[in-house]
């Protein structure tokens, strides 16, 4: 799916998205400062503060809603 579609769904289910060929990580959208942080799943589930999507992750159809 597109990623408005994805980040439509994810806040409704309160869970993250990631491309489908993303291994690790989850991207988070929050109604915070930074409106998303990504967990990667290493170190004990830390958090980057900020994502800086790509041309292609904007464009790209392939996002999956997924649980963190």
């Amino acid at each position: 799916m597109d990623i408005r579609s994805a980040v439509k769904k994810s806040l409704e289910e309160k869970c993250g998205i990631r491309r489908s060929g993303m291994i690790r990580g989850v991207i988070v959208p929050i109604h915070e400062r930074n409106p998303f942080y990504v967990f990667t799943g290493e170190n004990n589930g830390s958090r980057v503060p900020n994502w800086n999507p790509t041309p292609e992750d904007l464009l790209a159809d392939d996002w999956e809603v997924t649980k963190v």
